[in-house]
């Protein structure tokens, strides 16, 4: 693995794990405010969703549409 995918990847997961904790913030404000118990994924299921979507290559393809974007939108100037 080459340093720059490194990077890459570690950024496309500190991502992933911003909107991951975005959203668990929100199931417990919707949980608190409704009353509705939050229902828990079995560990199979989870287990095929990891295999299906939880790989890096799935992630840096996820991150990519982001990256994009705010490149387009800074016009790169993050990269100097």
């Amino acid at each position: 693995m080459s340093e720059a995918h490194g990077i890459w990847q570690s950024r496309a997961e500190l991502t992933l794990m911003y909107f991951v904790g975005h959203a668990q913030l929100l199931v417990y404000a919707a949980e608190q405010g409704s009353g509705h118990k939050k229902t828990f994924i079995p560990e199979e299921e989870a287990k095929f969703s990891f295999q299906q979507v939880g790989t890096s290559e799935k992630g840096w393809l996820a991150f990519q549409p982001y990256y994009d974007e705010i490149l387009a939108k800074t016009d790169g100037s993050f990269l100097k």
